[in-house]
């Protein structure tokens, strides 16, 4: 899968279509999906559609796959894992998108260590999450 879709961006390239978010969230899936012997060029592709997003607007969506991609392609180098699980958690937590559930999947994929600086500290135990955590959330 992540070598068609990774074909099928490189023809939209090609023909000078622009991707959209919808796009580039099926793109951090298919990198979310790799096999083993793509995890570099897959890791490589989701770290850049992930700045391609930045620039466009994520969604809760964009977080929730980049949790999946991590965990598949980052489940053996746990600082490298630590480091850029926890940028996309401050971004996440920036753009308001943090649900209970993405919450969870940022706590299973960071290290306690990681877990404590990024989630405990700013969340004294006295404390919710900001609201501005989840400012972007739809009710349901």
């Amino acid at each position: 899968a992540y070598k068609k879709v990774m074909d099928l961006k490189d023809r939209m390239t090609s023909l000078g279509l622009e991707p959209n978010l919808n796009t580039f969230n099926i793109i951090l899936n298919a990198c979310a999906a790799a096999k083993s012997s793509d995890s570099a060029s897959a890791l490589s592709t989701a770290l850049y559609t992930l700045g391609r997003i930045r620039d466009n607007g994520a969604n809760i969506v964009t977080y929730t796959t980049l949790t999946k991609a991590f965990r598949n392609l980052l489940r053996f180098n746990i600082e490298t894992r630590d480091k850029v699980a926890g940028s996309a958690f401050k971004m996440c937590c920036v753009d308001g998108f943090l649900s209970t559930d993405l919450e969870k999947q940022f706590r299973q994929l960071l290290s306690d260590m990681a877990w404590v600086e990024l989630y405990t500290k700013p969340v004294n135990s006295n404390e919710s999450v900001p609201v501005e955590w989840r400012r972007n959330l739809k009710a349901n």
